[in-house]
C-alpha cells in the first residue's frame, strides 16, 4: 500500500517491437476525485488501430485504482474526467510542431 498526495501522476508508453508507437500521461486529483488527462499521442502511421481508446481505458483503470486505495473502499470510483487539450489545426505552428516532436523525443 501507498499514500497518495496531493496527486499521483502516470505515464503510459506503447511499443511495438522496441519502437514507441503512442503514450498518454495523466494526474489522479485527490482534492476532487478525479482524473485529468494532460497528453495522449499515436504515432500518424499506426492511427485508427484503437491504440488512443485503449490508453484511455488503461488511465481509467489507474484512476479508479487510485481512487479506491485513496478511500480505502474497493467500489469507489473517481467521480470527474477532463481533458486537456489544444487543437492542433488552430494554434500556431510551433505549437504544432511540438506536438509531434513530443512523440519523437519518447522515441
Amino acid at each position: 500500500m501507498f499514500n497518495l498526495k496531493e496527486c499521483n501522476y502516470h505515464c503510459i508508453i506503447v511499443m511495438q517491437g522496441n519502437e514507441i508507437i503512442g503514450g498518454i500521461i495523466g494526474d489522479y486529483l485527490w482534492e476532487c476525485n478525479c482524473g485529468v488527462i494532460e497528453f495522449i499521442v499515436v504515432d500518424p502511421k499506426k492511427r485508427r488501430l484503437h491504440i488512443a481508446s485503449k490508453l484511455i481505458s488503461i488511465l481509467f483503470y489507474y484512476f479508479n485504482d487510485d481512487s479506491k486505495i485513496f478511500y480505502n473502499d474497493n467500489d469507489k470510483c473517481i467521480d470527474y474526467f477532463f481533458f486537456e487539450f489544444e487543437n492542433p489545426n488552430k494554434v500556431d505552428l510551433q505549437i504544432k510542431g511540438h506536438c509531434i516532436n513530443r512523440l519523437k523525443f519518447w522515441k
